[in-house]
Order: structure tokens, then sequence, then C-alpha cells
């Protein structure tokens, strides 16, 4: 079995990443609300993580490294799991010093929930995180029902949170540009 899974790893993990189940559905239903809304692009996305950002802010340069093809440094992310669905505001890898001015515009506009007391690290950096669906919800709702409860929830979030975070930024639209 071990001969069979090192010659066949690139595939086998493929197939497993993309095997049908609960996280996938939901994957493909979230993907699915991302693309037909119009005020927002879809960044990168795998089985557990959506990333996107708002076409409003898609003015923030593009000095990120190291994670998505965009060279976005600033991204919304949603985790997608059986233990549930997060939302995360995270600053990723990229030309530190833009991190540094997104991180205090962040700070000082009180948009930090998430990571209150750490410093800013090199990598990846939540700086914002809402629950959208917990694991018992996840877990006790199927089909119709759940699809229902992820596309309130997310067009929720996107039409209230987000806005008020786009809102943020655009305000400190001279801040950053280096």
């Amino acid at each position: 079995m071990q001969k069979i899974y090192k010659k066949h790893k690139k595939a086998l993990d493929l197939i497993f990443e993309y095997k049908p189940d609960k996280t996938l559905e939901t994957h493909d239903f979230i993907v699915e609300i991302i693309q037909k809304r119009n005020d927002i692009i879809l960044d990168s996305e795998s089985k557990k993580y959506i990333r996107f950002i708002p076409k409003l802010l898609d003015f923030i340069q593009k000095v990120g490294n190291g994670w998505t093809k965009s060279k976005r440094v600033l991204l919304f992310e949603i985790y997608n799991d059986s233990n549930g669905i997060n939302l995360y505001l995270i600053i990723g890898p990229g030309l530190q010093e833009f991190k540094n001015k997104i991180y205090d515009i962040s700070k000082n506009r009180k948009l930090i929930n998430f990571n209150i007391n750490r410093k800013l690290t090199q990598r990846w950096f939540a700086i914002n995180k809402k629950n959208l669906l917990r694991a018992s919800e996840f877990e006790n709702n199927d089909g119709e029902d759940l699809k229902r409860l992820i596309a309130e929830r997310l067009n929720n979030y996107f039409d209230d949170e987000v806005v008020k975070i786009v809102n943020v930024f655009k305000d400190e639209e001279s801040e950053l540009n280096l």
C-alpha cells in the first residue's frame, strides 16, 4: 500500500482533496454565491479555503508574495470544514512596510477582533474573524436547509460587515499608496 501511495502521491492527494463530501458541497455553493455577486472578486480557492476581495478594495496594491497568484496582501478568507465555516480578514505575506500600514489602519479603526494581543507576523495574520456556521449547525443541516442558512448569513456578512470594512480602507486609500 505504501509503495502505491509513494508512486501516486500527487494523484491520490488530489483525489482526496476533492472527494465528494459535505465540505466540498458547501465549498461549491459558497463559490457560486460569490460568483453571482457583482461586488466581490473571487481570488483563489481550495476545498477548505475560499479567498475573495470586494471590488471596491481592488485598488490596494498587489505586493504580496508566496500566497496567491494575484499578489494581493489583504484578502477575506472563508475557512470551510466539518467544524463549521469561519470568515477571516487576513493580511498575507508580502512587503512588510505595506503590511504594517494595513495593520495600523486596522488597529486604529478598531477592525481587529482576532489576534488582538499578537504582533503582526511575517506570514499570514488574521485581523478579523466571524463565525458563519457552527459545527453543530453544519452537522444538523443538509441540502436546501444548509444552503439557505449559508446564503442568508454570507450575504448578510457581505452587505453589512464587508461594507463597513471596505469603508474603512476606502477612507484610508491615500495611506495605502507606497
